[in-house]
């Protein structure tokens, strides 16, 4: 915080836009989204059209896609993609067409965020980089996800978790997995979806990712509700609601696509039992929520 102070009253323009772009990650690990916009903000009030400022237009687009503001996600993407363009960096293209990408699924235009992602991925095969084919091909495992080409997802979703496996990427695998756990879950093999989802928050363990397991834990919160668990669905959804609120953002709904787990079970609990149950969920800390998930279920 000092240093990018400091910069930023230095008239550092590049010295902060690099700063700052590649801190937006920290920032959503930790939970610090609303924080990491307004720096990202400040820095940006610098106009020139350099890599720089290409690279953290994606930051800032990509804390506003978590905090759910998808209005503003676009517009920065879009502003990364032309000026990346307009400098000839195609490392910058390939990395604001897979980012745009997201936006498409966010608005269920499949085709535009297929012609993204195939375009990236086609972008980092020429340019020889690893990490960049293994994030397009997420994308095109979450387009095929979405318009429910459930074959094509699984496959793709492994494809990705593999490729990121040989990069020694967690994050990236948990994409990848996210995506056959999914999968699973449409197709109500519950039983497969919840094994995937255990060897998840395993991989969490001591990460401290505070958006990454409350993902994990209203993911395994529907599990729960459709394996006729009503009140430990609650209670993980109700952590998971908590975890987002501390964070100041989640998961996009239109990615995720798990239905509010209180309209699941509505009418098979009494209101104020159901009201209880969200209480002792957000009262869990990340490391009691997630002890909770892993803990043998209970008969109800």
């Amino acid at each position: 915080r000092a240093a990018v102070r400091w910069a930023l009253d230095s008239n550092e323009s590049e010295i902060v836009l690099r700063m700052t772009a590649a801190l937006w990650r920290f920032w959503y690990f930790r939970g610090h989204l609303a924080e990491g916009r307004r720096w990202l903000a400040e820095a940006l009030e610098a106009k020139d059209p350099t890599p720089h400022r290409a690279a953290a237009l994606v930051a800032i687009g990509s804390v506003a896609y978590w905090q759910n503001d998808f209005t503003a996600t676009r517009i920065f993407y879009e502003e990364a993609l032309e000026i990346n363009r307009m400098i000839g960096n195609e490392q910058g293209v390939a990395e604001a067409l897979y980012n745009l990408g997201f936006t498409g699924l966010i608005e269920g235009d499949f085709s535009f965020a297929n012609e993204c992602y195939t375009q990236s991925r086609d972008l980092y095969e020429r340019l020889s980089d690893a990490h960049g084919v293994a994030s397009a091909t997420w994308g095109l495992a979450m387009a095929a996800l979405l318009s429910e080409n459930l074959d094509a997802a699984a496959e793709l979703g492994e494809e990705t978790r593999l490729r990121f496996r040989a990069l020694d990427d967690w994050f990236g695998q948990f994409n990848g997995m996210f995506v056959i756990y999914d999968v699973e879950r449409r197709r109500g093999n519950f039983d497969a979806a919840e094994r995937l989802m255990l060897e998840v928050v395993e991989g969490l363990s001591g990460k401290n990712d505070l958006l990454g397991a409350a993902s994990v834990l209203e993911e395994f919160g529907n599990i729960e509700i459709h394996r006729g668990r009503p009140r430990r669905g609650l209670r993980l959804a109700g952590a998971a609601a908590q975890l987002k609120k501390t964070a100041g953002g989640g998961a996009p709904p239109a990615l995720v696509a798990v239905p509010d787990a209180r309209e699941l079970v509505a009418g098979n609990l009494p209101e104020k039992e159901m009201a209880e149950l969200w209480a002792e969920g957000e009262a869990m800390s990340l490391d009691e929520a997630l002890a909770y998930l892993k803990k043998a279920p209970e008969e109800d």
